[in-house]
């Protein structure tokens, strides 16, 4: 069987472990801050952990596929449990569920129940797994992140990590990380009503009216954290990358890294805004956004900053922000008449 054991498990070294299965592209699979897969016997009273010695590390790969194969004949139970915005979360429980994090086709059929192509899963607590449909990170992150953190910090039971998992057909494309101390508490400022999106024409106003004040917080996050000060133009958008990449390497938890995204959002949004002449709007179909005037021809377009952000802290380089000033500022002038923003 396999036993997941937390990040800085004292016997990590001296035991047969094998290497966290995420996506290379989005996370390092070696990162310390990924919990262990320890492999072992389950025994009718305890585990049994395997040595690290030549002889089973060469068995890994068939050890490994062995253990997957004993955990899919478990039954797993599964309880639904409403979350804010209409969605639901799963909440699965059996002695060594945390395993379906590994377990691709485990994860399809979670992806399945949830009706969704992207899912958040979470493995606090040994004996939980938890999972809610995840099109929506910036929306969801946080409450997400709240259930997962207490769950966690609950005294009952061996905890493995506060730590949540992307999950797109059934393989993990990212991690949101369990600490965020090195950004500092500055964070807090953005705490009360904490960047979302909104419902209602008056939510959206709101926080609309909001956005400035978000953007100027990322502003001085960017001096205190990374030492580079931002300018409301194009080209201060080529150090949000490094600030991305630093997140990357498990140094921001998994509620800061919504709020963050929606701080940066606020910031490329209104850098965009004040530049190329935008204007903010809400709609019960887009949300929060950004519409601008082609100089070529007086037609309007759109863009959605907050999207961009967020599909950039959550799926990777594909949606890169350092040129993304220059692509709108091209649909603003009329040389690129078509693409999406």
């Amino acid at each position: 069987m396999i036993c997941i054991k937390p990040p800085r498990w004292s016997l990590r070294d001296r035991v047969l472990t094998a290497t966290f299965p995420v996506d290379p592209s989005h996370a390092d699979p070696a990162d310390p801050d990924f919990p262990v897969i320890v492999i072992g016997i389950d025994s009718p009273r305890t585990f049994q952990f395997l040595p690290r010695d030549e002889q089973h590390l060469s068995e890994l790969p068939a050890l490994y596929r062995e253990a997957l194969s004993n955990w899919r004949r478990r039954k797993v139970q599964w309880e639904s449990r409403p979350m804010p915005f209409g969605y639901s979360m799963l909440i699965c429980r059996d002695e060594y569920v945390t395993t379906g994090i590994l377990d691709a086709a485990f994860l399809v059929k979670v992806q399945k129940k949830l009706h969704a192509p992207m899912i958040a899963v979470g493995i606090p607590k040994q004996g939980i797994l938890v999972a809610m449909k995840c099109d929506s990170p910036e929306r969801l992150g946080p409450a997400f992140a709240k259930f997962v953190g207490a769950v966690y910090d609950d005294k009952d039971g061996e905890s493995i990590t506060p730590m949540f998992f992307v999950v797109r057909d059934g393989k993990i494309v990212g991690a949101a990380a369990q600490d965020f101390r090195d950004l500092g508490a500055s964070t807090a400022a953005a705490d009360e009503g904490t960047p979302g999106f909104a419902s209602t024409p008056a939510e959206g106003a709101d926080f609309i009216a909001k956005i400035p004040g978000y953007a100027g917080v990322f502003a001085d996050l960017m001096l205190e954290t990374m030492g580079v000060r931002v300018e409301y133009d194009g080209p201060s958008f080529r150090h949000l990358e490094p600030l991305i990449e630093k997140l990357g390497r498990g140094t921001l938890g998994a509620e800061s890294r919504s709020r963050m995204g929606t701080l940066m959002g606020a910031y490329v949004g209104e850098t965009l805004r004040r530049e190329l002449d935008g204007t903010w709007q809400w709609s019960s179909e887009h949300d929060v956004h950004l519409t601008f005037t082609r100089l070529s021809d007086g037609t309007n377009f759109t863009v959605f900053p907050f999207e961009k952000v967020a599909k950039r802290l959550y799926e990777g380089r594909k949606h890169e922000l350092a040129n993304y000033f220059e692509a709108v500022a091209e649909l603003a002038s009329g040389s690129s008449p078509t693409g999406e923003a």
